[in-house]
């Protein structure tokens, strides 16, 4: 599963260290600021059956903290 997404119009005036991807309700990566996909294998994760729903969220990280997390994206395996 490949996810992916426009950099932020706004930092605050401070660039982004890095970017937090979530899981359903758990945080699983962090990406680099230069980058702005994730791709995430669900088959070596754990057994994903079909019909199950997962959750991402993501979330910039700058020097002053984390930033709110995006809209969630569901995704349901099949």
């Amino acid at each position: 599963m490949t996810i992916a997404w426009d950099f932020p119009l706004d930092t605050g005036c401070l660039p982004p260290r890095h970017y937090s991807i979530n899981r359903d309700g758990t945080d699983i990566a962090t990406v680099g600021p230069e980058d702005a996909t994730f791709t995430d294998d669900i088959s070596a994760v754990g057994d994903f059956a079909m019909g199950t729903l997962i959750v991402y969220k993501i979330s910039a990280n700058n020097i002053a903290g984390d930033g709110e997390y995006s809209v969630e994206l569901a995704v349901t395996v099949g």
